[in-house]
């Protein structure tokens, strides 16, 4: 049985259940994950509120094998409306699961895409399965040079090759358009293009073609 109607404790009205069909708004988006809805979701009776039926049933509390305490569902933000994932260090709306135990780890969280992260990742850049680690003091992410701290999340070839993404550069898409572009942009790896032509074309700096 599937409840047709629930009440959310981040929404003020009741949510109605959607199995199939679309909204009114093709561009509308969860407001949990922040993704484009699809079914089945739950909409609201008297706002523009929509959530996936995923994330509606997401525990109010979760572990996390990187982390000692227990991390707690949150829609809270910043005073801009966004909150800070330690993982893949972007800046989100939506839901996320965050720590608020006092001390070094208050507010320590993720969105909700890291915090599902799978153990092991296949990635096209690396002809090796990767898997996820913490405690990477030292380690540079292969994509884009960072560093990563000790508490942060990567994933790691195991078969001695040196190769690591941060979980921003794992979770890039692999596709990508841009609105001045009239064809899909596609992630690279490496780049042999003639030296004249590695500058980019929006702040004309010059390009690593291994970036």
């Amino acid at each position: 049985m599937v409840a047709s109607k629930i009440k959310h404790s981040y929404h003020d009205h009741n949510l109605r259940l959607t199995l199939s069909g679309k909204t009114n708004d093709d561009d509308s988006q969860c407001d949990g994950c922040t993704r484009p809805i699809s079914t089945p979701f739950y909409s609201c009776e008297q706002c523009n509120f929509f959530i996936h039926k995923d994330c509606a049933e997401l525990p109010k509390e979760m572990p996390h094998p990187f982390h000692k305490h227990l991390l707690t569902l949150s829609n809270s933000h910043d005073e801009y409306g966004y909150s800070y994932c330690v993982a893949c260090r972007r800046r989100y709306q939506g839901f996320g699961y965050r720590c608020y135990k006092r001390g070094d780890c208050f507010y320590f969280g993720f969105d909700i895409q890291c915090m599902l992260l799978s153990d092991t990742l296949k990635h096209p850049s690396h002809e090796h399965s990767l898997f996820l680690v913490h405690n990477n003091e030292g380690v540079s992410c292969s994509a884009c040079f960072q560093k990563l701290f000790s508490w942060e999340v990567a994933y790691r070839c195991m078969k001695r090759c040196n190769f690591s993404l941060d979980v921003g550069c794992a979770t890039l898409p692999l596709t990508a358009w841009y609105k001045h572009d009239r064809h899909p942009l596609t992630l690279t790896f490496s780049d042999d293009s003639e030296p004249s032509q590695l500058y980019c074309d929006l702040c004309e700096k010059r390009r690593k073609p291994n970036r």
